[in-house]
């Protein structure tokens, strides 16, 4: 017999389940995760902004970023960094994501406060070296009217795609 979750939220703890499902709540999305067929843990989505990156997904080449190479729409950053400035709000929350190929190293996107390399770090995420795109997610808050994403991989190639900056509205 199925049974709906406390609060209303009209979810379903279902053997096999997966997928996206909506709460009443109009502004959250909440996610089911599942684990070999059975669910294991509900999550409240939070409501995000508008993208504040340009160009994230690589399919315009290098527009609006500095310092890495595009090959067939996904960004390669080989014995390089790559970066690019984003206007940001002081005191607001974002979300990062992003998909990487580790390439065997272990390269890092940084998100620093200000528009010049080598400021304050406010976020970063260390990728897994494998051979395999996958993806990764931060949050930050801002700093200032202005932050960078650093795309850096130490001495080898990291492929990366899909990189989102956008406000945590709730």
């Amino acid at each position: 017999m199925l049974r709906p979750f406390k609060n209303e939220l009209m979810m379903y703890r279902t053997k096999g389940l997966s997928g996206p499902f909506m709460s009443k709540h109009a502004n959250h999305k909440s996610t089911l995760s599942k684990s070999v067929g059975t669910a294991v843990g509900l999550g409240i989505v939070p409501t995000l902004g508008l993208e504040i990156v340009t160009n994230g997904d690589f399919d315009d080449g290098t527009t609006g970023w500095t310092g890495l190479d595009v090959i067939d729409g996904v960004a390669r950053t080989l014995d390089t960094t790559g970066y690019q400035v984003v206007s940001t709000e002081i005191g607001t929350e974002y979300k990062v994501t992003f998909l990487c190929d580790a390439k065997g190293v272990s390269p890092q996107l940084q998100i620093q406060n200000g528009n010049i390399t080598g400021s304050p770090v406010i976020g970063e995420v260390n990728s897994a070296g494998n051979g395999v795109m996958k993806p990764y997610s931060t949050t930050f808050t801002a700093l200032g009217l202005e932050s960078i994403i650093i795309l850096s991989n130490g001495s080898n190639t990291a492929l990366w795609d899909d990189i989102s900056v956008r406000e945590i509205l709730q």
